[in-house]
C-alpha cells in the first residue's frame, strides 16, 4: 500500500498566520438606493454589473500591501459625451508644502481618514449606449455590451482616484496646485515639470506632447495622452486593459504605495518515478480564506526535448486531500484532454503530449497531494508541477513538499518553485531535506543524509547546506520549521521574484527516500 509520505507533513498546521494585506472597496449606488429600475438598478442585469465592478476592484486592492477602506459613489449618466469619470473627493497638501495628495491616497498610505462617514470618491459611468460598440459579436449594441466595457473602464478611473490626477495649468502655472503624480513628469528634454520647490517649472515646456511621468532614475517611461492630457498617461490609462498589469503595479509603486507580500506562483519538482512506494509525491497547502484555482501536471515524454534521458513515457496523475484519516481522493487523470481539455488550452498550460497528465480544479484552503505514477507501473523520469491561476486572491501557496527516491548522479531530487510577480517583494521561504526522520512515519529506505542546494535561473548555486544547524539554526528553530533530525538540511532565504531551483542529493553518493519542502513564510 502507497504511504503519502507528504501527506504527514501537509496535515500539521501551518504555524504561521495569513495576513490580509490589501484595500477594499465599499460601493454605494443611488440607482439602486432609489430604486430606480433602469442603470445600475436594471432588474435583468443591474445585479451582474455591479458583481463585476465589485469584482474588478476587489482585485486591483489586492495590489496593494496597506490595508484601508474606501467609500465609492457609483453613479450613472445617459447624457454625458464620455464612458466614464471619476473623482476624489479632496486634494490635501503634502506636509512638505511641494505637491497635494488626494484623501484616497492618504487614507490608503498612512490610515488618515479626512472623509469620515463621506465617501472617498465617485465614479459615474455612462450607460449612453451609442458610447459603445457590439463586443460580443451578436449584431446588437446592449447593457451586455456596456457590462464588456465595464473592467476596463473600471481599472481606468479607479487608477485616477488612486493618484492619476494633475494639478498644473498651462495657462496659469503659478496658480497651479501641482500633485505627487506631477512631481514625476518630465518634458522631451528631462526637464521636471515641478521643481524641487513644488512650482511649476518656467523653463520646461508644458505643452510638449511627449512630456512622460518617470521615477527619478532609470526606468520605464509613460507618455502623456496628448497636449497637457497629464493625468492621462500611454501604457497605464490607454489601452482599457481589463487586467492590472505591471505597467500599472509599476506605477503605483513610484507613487509610493507598497508592494504586497510576494508570493509562490508555480511549484514544481523533477524525480524518477518508480513502483510501490518510490513514485513521485508532490503535497501542497492553500492557506487563507477564499478558494484558490490551481493546474496540476504529471509531465513526462515531453522532457526528451530538453535532454533529460529516461522520462516516463505515460505518466498518471492524482489528486488527494489531507484528511484526519486516510486521505481522500478528489481526481485522477490519464491524458490531460479527456477531462476539461478546452479549459486547460485556455490557460496555456496544455502539456506538450497527448499521454501527460492534468488536474485543473478549484480548491478550498487545506492540504492537498499529488501523486505520478506510471501507468501499468512503468518508470522513469517525471516532473509534477502546482500553478497558481488566481494569484491575486485572499489566498496562497503556502508549503510545498514533494516525496521521492533520490539516487546518485542525474537522478538526484529537482525541486523549484517560482516567486511573485517583477514587482513583488522578495518572498521569504524555508526550504528543507527530510530523510532519516521519514522513518518514524513508516517510509522505507529513507536517505540518512540528505545535501540541500538551492540555485538561481541562470543555474548559479545561491546556497546549500549539509546539516541544518549549520546555518542560520537559531533563526530556522524560531521558525518552527526545524528539521528533527540534525543530518536534515535546512536554507532560510529571501528569494527575488523568478525562478529558484532546489536540489536534494545524498551525501558520498548515498541513496533513499527523501523529502523536499518549500515554506512560505510571512
Amino acid at each position: 500500500m502507497l504511504r503519502l509520505g507528504c501527506a504527514i507533513v501537509l496535515g500539521a498546521i501551518l504555524l504561521v498566520p495569513e495576513l490580509r494585506a490589501n484595500v477594499t472597496f465599499a460601493l454605494s449606488f443611488p440607482d439602486v438606493d432609489s430604486h430606480t429600475n433602469q442603470n445600475w438598478d436594471d432588474p435583468t442585469n443591474g445585479s451582474v454589473a455591479r458583481a463585476t465592478l465589485q469584482s474588478v476592484l476587489n482585485e486591483i486592492g489586492r495590489e496593494f500591501a496597506e490595508t484601508a477602506t474606501i467609500q465609492l459613489r457609483i453613479t450613472s449618466s445617459m447624457a454625458t459625451a464620455y464612458v466614464a469619470a471619476a473623482n476624489t473627493a479632496s486634494q490635501h497638501l503634502d506636509p512638505s508644502g511641494r505637491f497635494r495628495d488626494g484623501n484616497t491616497y492618504l487614507k490608503i498610505r498612512n490610515g488618515t481618514d479626512l472623509n469620515g462617514a463621506a465617501v472617498d470618491g465617485v465614479i459615474e459611468y455612462s450607460f449612453n449606449l451609442a458610447l459603445y460598440s457590439d463586443q460580443n459579436g451578436d449584431g446588437a449594441i446592449n447593457y451586455l455590451d456596456f457590462i464588456a466595457n465595464l473592467k476596463g473602464l473600471t481599472r481606468h478611473e479607479i487608477i485616477h482616484i488612486l493618484g492619476a490626477v494633475s494639478g498644473i495649468d498651462p495657462a496659469n502655472p503659478a496658480g497651479s496646485q501641482p500633485t505627487r503624480h506631477d512631481t514625476f513628469l518630465f518634458d522631451s528634454a528631462g526637464r521636471p515639470l515641478v521643481t524641487s520647490a513644488g512650482a511649476v517649472s518656467s523653463s520646461a515646456n508644458l505643452h510638449d506632447p511627449n512630456t512622460y511621468f518617470d521615477a527619478v532614475g532609470p526606468g520605464p517611461h509613460y507618455r502623456i495622452n496628448g497636449d497637457a492630457d497629464y493625468a492621462h498617461l500611454i501604457g497605464i490609462h490607454f489601452p482599457y486593459r481589463q487586467a492590472i498589469n505591471d505597467d500599472d503595479r509599476t506605477y503605483f509603486r513610484t507613487l509610493g504605495y507598497a508592494a504586497p507580500p510576494g508570493k509562490l506562483l508555480n511549484i514544481s519538482t523533477r524525480l524518477r518515478v518508480q513502483t510501490g512506494d518510490a513514485v513521485l509525491i508532490s503535497g501542497f497547502i492553500i492557506t487563507g480564506a477564499d478558494p484558490k484555482t490551481v493546474v496540476i501536471r504529471g509531465i513526462g515524454p515531453s522532457l526528451t526535448a530538453v535532454g533529460v534521458a529516461d522520462a516516463l513515457q505515460n505518466p498518471t496523475l492524482t489528486l488527494f486531500r489531507s484528511t484526519s484519516g486516510d486521505p481522500l481522493p478528489l481526481e485522477t487523470n490519464d491524458d490531460w484532454f479527456e477531462t476539461r481539455g478546452d479549459e486547460i488550452r485556455a490557460t496555456g498550460l496544455n502539456p506538450e503530449f497527448s499521454t501527460e497528465s492534468v488536474i485543473l480544479r478549484t480548491l478550498a484552503p487545506g492540504s492537498y497531494t499529488a501523486v505520478v505514477r506510471g501507468k501499468n507501473d512503468t518508470t522513469g523520469v517525471s516532473v509534477v508541477e502546482v500553478y497558481d491561476l488566481s494569484a491575486p486572491s485572499n489566498s496562497k501557496l503556502a508549503n510545498v513538499s514533494t516525496r521521492g527516491f533520490v539516487e546518485a548522479g542525474s537522478n538526484v531530487m529537482i525541486g523549484g518553485f517560482i516567486a511573485g510577480h517583477p514587482t513583488s517583494a522578495n518572498v521569504p521561504v524555508i526550504v528543507r531535506a527530510i530523510g532519516p526522520s521519514l522513518a518514524s512515519f513508516g517510509v522505507p529506505s529513507p536517505l540518512q543524509d540528505p545535501i540541500l542546494s538551492l540555485h538561481d535561473s541562470n543555474g548559479t548555486q545561491v546556497a546549500e547546506n549539509d546539516n541544518w544547524q549549520d546555518t542560520d539554526g537559531t533563526a530556522i528553530s524560531a521558525s518552527g520549521f526545524a528539521p528533527s533530525n540534525a543530518a536534515e538540511s535546512a536554507i532560510l532565504i529571501s528569494r527575488p521574484p523568478g525562478n529558484t531551483t532546489a536540489i536534494v542529493r545524498g551525501k558520498n553518493g548515498g541513496i533513499g527516500n527523501a523529502l523536499v519542502e518549500v515554506y512560505r513564510l510571512n
